[in-house]
This record gives structure tokens, sequence and C-alpha cells, in this order.
């Protein structure tokens, strides 16, 4: 999974500008060996530097942070949701977030449930290349992904990002092959 491969690298890279002393220190995976990659879950924690746990009880009893990785198949964060918040660690739930709104409001009772703090976001949210924009009344992005469900979130947070006024809500129409997402301010 490509973000499992990077995320590695990624908080090395955030520790070492930071200070901070994380890494990715345990996994586990639902299925023994990858689909994607055929790489199974000893091999890529001896790549990583991770041990790999048995359950994802195992982990979450292990982990001082949690991390649930699955983008391509959002329909489990849920499942995962019930299991991992319940340990009440600091939980990252990779974006897309829940495949419906019924789904992401069970997830924050859940967590408000067990006091447990988490956060999902696209890395678009914090690109550097954003940082220095001006902030925007008016704004159109425009990108592609195989996905749209999965890479939604990408423009999205984009928009969120360089609006003056905070979003309120966001709609989905078709165009032909395409689709329009409109997103409401505040202020229209």
């Amino acid at each position: 999974e490509w973000h499992a491969n990077n995320y590695p690298a990624w908080i090395k890279e955030c520790c070492e500008q930071t200070g901070m002393d994380y890494r990715i220190a345990y996994a586990w995976a639902e299925k023994e060996i990858s689909p994607l990659d055929g790489i199974g879950t000893d091999a890529w924690c001896e790549k990583f530097g991770a041990e790999p746990c048995n359950t994802l009880e195992e982990l979450c009893e292990k982990s001082d942070v949690i991390m649930v990785l699955a983008p391509g198949n959002p329909e489990k964060h849920l499942a995962y949701a019930r299991t991992v918040l319940r340990y009440g660690k600091p939980t990252y739930i990779d974006k897309t977030f829940a495949p419906s709104l019924a789904e992401a409001e069970e997830i924050f009772r859940l967590a408000r449930q067990s006091g447990t703090a988490f956060f999902s976001s696209s890395a678009l949210r914090y690109a550097e290349e954003l940082k220095d924009a001006p902030e925007l009344n008016n704004l159109i992005v425009t990108g592609g992904g195989g996905n749209f469900a999965e890479y939604l979130i990408h423009p999205v947070e984009m928009a969120v990002l360089l609006l003056k006024d905070p979003v309120q809500s966001v709609s989905v129409k078709r165009q032909g092959d395409q689709r329009l997402c409109e997103m409401r301010t505040e202020h229209g």
C-alpha cells in the first residue's frame, strides 16, 4: 500500500527536523500477503524496522499512537475504529476517512465515548507549495486520480486551505463523465 510504504520515511524525516522521537514500531495487516504487491507482513516489517503483530489488539496494546491505513478501502475504517479507538491512544485514520456520513458519525461517537483523540486529513492540507498562497474568495481546483471517492479529499483539502471563509458544505453534481464539486462558504 503506497501510504504504508512511504509513512516510515516521512515520519523519520519529520522527527529529524523537529527533534521528536517517533517511528513505525509495530505493524499488523488484515491479509498476510498484500494483494497489491505480493509483499508479506514479515518482509514489510523487516524492510521498515517494525515488529509484526499477530492481531490488531496486540498492535494497539504495544503502540503509543495508532495509524489506520486503508485508503483504498475506507469501508473498513469503521470496523478498525471499533477496535482501535477503545484503547484511548491518539489515532490517525487515513483518507478517505469514511465512505458515508453515517459511518463518519459513528467513528466520532466511538472516539467521544472512549475519549480518544483522532485525526484524518489529506497531505495536501499541509502542502508547502500552498503555504504562502493568498487567501481567496473564489477558487477552481482540478484533479484526477483513478478513484473519485478516494481522491476527492485532495482538491477539497486544498480549497479548504486556500479559501478565506470556512467551508460549510460540499455538493457533487455529474456533468457527463466529470463531476463538479461545489463548496459553499459562510458567505456563499
